[in-house]
C-alpha cells in the first residue's frame, strides 16, 4: 500500500495514532494476520462504520536483524462494514460488508475524513437557537 512508512513500528504507530485497534492472530507460526479496525459512529444511536485494515504478518527470528527486519506486512485487504446501533450503543443489526479497492493509506484517511460527523462550532449551531428573532 502507497504513502505507508518502510519500517513495521512507523506502520504501527501511524495507525494507532490514528484510532485504530490492533488484534492479531493468536498463534506461534511465523505467518498470521493482524489487523487494525476503526468505528466510525455516524450519528449518536446510528450507524456505525467500520474500517478494517487485514494484513499477513511474517515474524522471522533472526538474530542478526532488528525487531522491523524480522517483521513484515504484506497482503492487506481492506473492509468497509456497516452496522446499526439502533440507539442502544451496541451493535443490534449487521447492515453489509464490502472489501474495498484502495491504492494508499491516503485514500483510508479521506476516507474516514469524510465519514466522521463534523461539529459544529458554534453550540447553538446544532440547537438551532441562532434563528433570527
Amino acid at each position: 500500500m502507497e504513502s505507508l512508512p518502510r519500517r513495521y513500528t512507523d506502520i504501527d504507530a501511524l495507525f494507532l495514532d490514528d484510532g485504530f485497534e490492533y488484534e492479531e492472530e493468536d498463534t506461534c507460526e511465523i505467518n498470521r494476520w493482524c489487523e487494525y479496525s476503526r468505528e466510525i459512529e455516524l450519528s449518536p444511536g446510528g450507524f456505525v462504520f467500520r474500517i478494517t485494515m487485514r494484513f499477513e504478518i511474517t515474524i522471522s527470528d533472526s538474530s542478526s536483524g532488528s525487531y522491523n527486519c524480522n517483521h513484515t506486512l504484506s497482503s492487506p485487504t481492506i473492509e468497509l462494514e456497516i452496522e446499526d446501533s439502533a440507539g442502544s450503543g451496541t451493535i443490534n443489526k449487521f447492515l453489509g460488508a464490502c472489501e474495498l479497492s484502495v491504492g494508499s493509506y491516503r485514500q483510508i484517511k479521506r476516507l474516514i475524513e469524510m465519514a466522521t460527523p463534523q461539529m459544529p462550532n458554534n453550540p447553538s449551531e446544532a440547537t438551532g437557537d441562532n434563528v433570527s428573532r
